[in-house]
């Protein structure tokens, strides 16, 4: 969904939309999947170069684990707020920003796309490390299988190279 810029007044406008079975690819590896998500937002004119736009977010997402790279699926509920500038002195140069002013995006058209802040947001949501649940045994290192399904009987006896030396001390006594 967009909204033009020029549209916007100072009053608020209101409104939701969908997202469905949306893939959303982070990098090569690794991406998540939108399964059903609504988007709802007011969107208000703050001055004549600034907007603000604020997001609810809610729905259900389906994640691999990190642990056992099998899918699941969590329920999210968001909320962001971002001010789309045309000003471009939030832009220039070196500089530090204030609290307020992390969540300010240059407008470089005249179009603000709505779904995209959604899903950027529901990125940004997104742990480094996310597990199916906090008790995820992983993935066996020697034969690969989920230790969450089948339990494996191989013997991990593979000393930490780094901490023969320790080993050495401890062995001298």
């Amino acid at each position: 969904m967009q909204i033009e810029f020029a549209k916007i007044e100072d009053k608020v406008l209101k409104g939701d939309f969908d997202i469905i079975n949306e893939k959303v690819v982070q990098n090569e590896h690794e991406f998540f999947i939108i399964d059903s998500v609504n988007v709802s937002f007011r969107a208000y004119r703050i001055d004549v170069n600034d907007v603000s736009i604020k997001e609810k977010i809610n729905g259900d997402i389906t994640l691999i684990c990190t642990n056992c790279l099998e899918e699941y699926k969590e329920h999210i509920e968001l909320t962001s707020e971002t001010i789309f500038t045309r000003n471009k002195s939030y832009t220039g140069g070196e500089v530090t920003l204030t609290e307020s002013e992390l969540d300010v995006q240059y407008l470089e058209d005249e179009v603000i796309d709505l779904k995209d802040e959604a899903i950027k947001t529901i990125d940004l949501y997104i742990p480094i490390s996310h597990t199916c649940r906090e008790d995820c045994k992983g993935i066996c290192p020697i034969c690969g299988a989920n230790k969450n399904l089948n339990p494996c009987d191989c013997k991990i006896e593979q000393p930490d190279p780094r901490l023969e030396k320790l080993k050495e001390f401890l062995n001298k006594e």
